[in-house]
């Protein structure tokens, strides 16, 4: 008898882990305390359990967000796709899975709680163009 899951028990499991995760009350999509890269190694971790797949976790842990916003996020740089849906949506999600796993909150993240107060990070990518007006 083996002790490696099969495919589909790993898949089983980690399913039921995303609905235990979603049922966990107390966390706000619209008030995001990690940054963008710190999210985005959450999701990495994420994405190595046996049994999860992209396609799930757009599915299932980002309600539906489509791949292609998933890849630009994960190939983002720094702030840079601080308004992309998945950025808010996957926040919320690792912070019902702190919350049920009863993590205390990080050093890093009591620290962007001090300086982004009182709604976190901005939820919209930093503004890279300016108008430059001529007077003639």
């Amino acid at each position: 008898v083996s002790n490696k899951k099969s495919k589909t028990q790993a898949k089983l499991d980690t399913m039921d882990l995303i609905l235990r995760i979603r049922q966990v009350e107390g966390a706000n999509e619209y008030q995001v305390y990690d940054s963008c890269p710190e999210t985005v190694k959450k999701i990495k971790a994420f994405l190595e359990l046996d049994g999860m797949t992209k396609k799930d976790f757009c599915d299932f842990v980002l309600l539906g967000a489509n791949s292609n916003a998933l890849n630009k996020f994960l190939a983002g740089k720094k702030q840079d796709q601080a308004g992309n849906v998945v950025y808010r949506r996957a926040y919320a999600f690792f912070e019902k899975q702190r919350i049920l796993d009863s993590q205390a909150k990080t050093r890093a993240r009591m620290k962007n709680e001090a300086e982004h107060q009182p709604h976190g990070f901005a939820l919209e990518a930093p503004r890279t163009h300016r108008l430059v007006f001529l007077n003639r």
